[in-house]
């Protein structure tokens, strides 16, 4: 055996390894592709361990156009003396379940021979993207002050928001929601059609159906919302990015005539849109709306990271949902932000009951959602999710440049006491972003 830290390590040569797999412990689907690796062994160490503690290994059967895994195909119960191997190959896809018991431990020794000229294992097939559409105009200033708690769209407090946004290129605004349009939308979830969505290598979530909702929805009306130039320009006030031409939009119509967010107008004025067509030009978004409970993830792949240098600058907007006040911080569920190719995490989105996180992603940024294990119970949440592509670094304003742009934009943004922001999000993962592996 030649030891793998070994810096020159010859082939064939074999590396090993150690896991201990405790309560809520688990490896997600993976199927092993290495350079060099050929075989995959694990040597099961845990006396009298039982299928119901968990803990199985998952063999999946797989789709082989996609080269991705389907459905499992056999669960082995990691019984003690007992040894399991198979070659690495496109269709050696596999997983550990969940360990749910309290007071035992999984142990195993694991690893690979590995060997010269072994061929690489094919790339799964790319999925197709979501669509990207343009901010619209079918929404009105009613439909925004009834919907967006009024903390965010008084006039006059633009400076702060903005200001703490240039600070730190994310934020969290609790109570994002009026009350009224929050528990409207949350009771529509609960009875909401979810599809469940794949491949189990990226994720396992439910997503909305929105096909399905009728013409009065109040989720309907907030996805509208989503999709519209009035969102746009409140997030143009609320982060100092060019989403929406605050000029333009001042310049397009005469003053008497002129709209701002946060004034009272009559009933006439609320029945109008934002204005004539005030998005730049380049700016286009993706959304969905993604239910959680145990067993949810995400996860990023070479795709995603691909994707994420493709995309460009990309501003988050992500709205949570629930009935709980506060999401356990042990049940996963969490949104993780890293770098390409680095192992620790950047930035922490808790899923925080009617709060809206608000993130600004460079290239070679991405996120994935954890998994949602059994400290969960019964718990679950939704998020919609929608990110904004064709925007600039160039587009952001310092905290110097606020000053130039309070004429423009007064009355615009929205208003929120500091006790409403949160100044941080959670603190970098010391664990990283990377589980152990078992092969």
């Amino acid at each position: 055996m030649r030891a793998i830290d070994s810096s020159h390590r010859q082939t064939p040569y074999i590396g090993l390894f150690g896991s201990e797999y405790r309560e809520a412990d688990l490896l997600l689907p993976h199927d092993d592709r290495l350079e060099e690796r050929k075989f995959a062994f694990i040597f099961y160490l845990s006396p009298d361990w039982s299928e119901e503690f968990g803990g199985s290994l998952n063999l999946y059967d797989h789709i082989p156009e996609e080269n991705r895994p389907s459905q499992i195909a056999k669960s082995l119960v990691p019984k003690a003396n007992n040894f399991v191997f198979f070659q690495v190959q496109a269709n050696s896809w596999h997983s550990v379940s969940e360990v749910i018991c309290k007071d035992k431990s999984r142990l195993s020794l694991n690893g690979w021979f590995h060997a010269d000229n072994t061929p690489l294992a094919p790339e799964p097939k790319p999925e197709a993207g979501l669509p990207r559409i343009r901010p619209s105009l079918d929404i009105t200033l009613a439909d925004v002050y009834e919907t967006i708690s009024q903390n965010y769209t008084r006039p006059d407090e633009q400076k702060r928001i903005k200001r703490k946004f240039a600070a730190q290129s994310e934020l969290v605004l609790q109570n994002f929601l009026s009350p009224e349009k929050y528990q409207a939308v949350l009771e529509e979830l609960k009875s909401a059609p979810f599809d469940p969505i794949g491949p189990t290598d990226k994720r396992n979530v439910g997503r909305l159906d929105e096909s399905k909702l009728g013409d009065n929805s109040a989720l309907k009306l907030l996805i509208s919302l989503i999709q519209s130039e009035a969102l746009t320009l409140l997030l143009t006030q609320w982060t100092g990015l060019k989403l929406y031409d605050v000029k333009k939009h001042r310049n397009s119509e005469p003053a008497q005539k002129r709209i701002k967010l946060g004034e009272n107008h009559g009933e006439n004025s609320h029945s109008g849109g934002v204005g004539n067509s005030s998005s730049s030009r380049d700016v286009e978004l993706v959304y969905f709306l993604d239910r959680y409970e145990h067993g949810s993830y995400s996860l990023a792949d070479d795709q995603l990271a691909a994707d994420a240098a493709n995309n460009g600058f990309c501003l988050d907007l992500l709205l949570f949902f629930s009935d709980d006040e506060k999401w356990p911080e042990d049940a996963g569920g969490f949104i993780s932000y890293a770098g390409v190719n680095e192992p620790n995490e950047i930035l922490r989105v808790s899923p925080t009951k009617n709060s809206a996180a608000i993130v600004f992603r460079e290239p070679e940024v991405l996120h994935f959602t954890k998994y949602v294990n059994l400290r969960a119970g019964s718990r679950r949440f939704y998020v919609l999710n929608c990110s904004f592509f064709g925007i600039s670094n160039e587009d952001s304003e310092s905290e110097d440049s606020l000053e130039d742009e309070d004429e423009l934009s007064d009355g615009l943004c929205a208003e929120f006491d500091d006790s409403e922001i949160d100044d941080e999000l959670v603190p970098e993962d010391e664990e990283g972003l990377v589980p152990d592996e078992e092969p």
